[in-house]
């Protein structure tokens, strides 16, 4: 997850500098941050409070429904895990819809979403009605995901 937050340009130089720093020593957490931080210019506390330190994982349950005039995909994200694991900032999520095309087939769409609150609602383009919406469809994140039309 942090190497497709960071690119693999500076995920790499991070590994690379920490692996020349603490090579054959004890490392920290933290050390490992501070490092990643350095390589990627970028403050990534929020990123290792939430997937080290925060309990549980984020459990989203989506709800979809298409507007044909429109072309669009309405999709609400709920973050339905336990109150106590707190919400998650995921800001950079993919959403997959399938459907079929003029000659039946497959057409895909990808977009991008953010999911930082617990109630999301986005609207997305979609040149077709699709047959089912797939929230990180590669498994890029530690979440479970489910996605309904009613």
């Amino acid at each position: 997850m942090l190497r497709g937050e960071l690119g693999d340009t500076a995920f790499f130089r991070g590994i690379r500098e920490y692996y020349r720093v603490y090579r054959d020593s004890t490392a920290l957490s933290a050390d490992f941050e501070r490092v990643m931080e350095r390589a990627s210019g970028q403050d990534l506390s929020w990123f290792f409070r939430q997937w080290l330190w925060q309990p549980g994982y984020p459990q989203l349950a989506c709800a979809w429904s298409y507007d044909t005039t429109a072309q669009r995909v309405r999709l609400r994200v709920s973050q339905t895990q336990s109150p106590a694991w707190g919400m998650f900032h995921l800001p950079e999520v993919t959403v997959e819809l399938l459907g079929a095309g003029i000659r039946e087939e497959v057409v895909r769409v990808r977009h991008t979403i953010a999911v930082t609150v617990r109630e999301t609602e986005v609207t997305l383009d979609a040149p077709f009605a699709p047959t089912q919406v797939s929230v990180d469809p590669d498994g890029r994140l530690l979440l479970r995901a489910t996605a309904v039309s009613p």
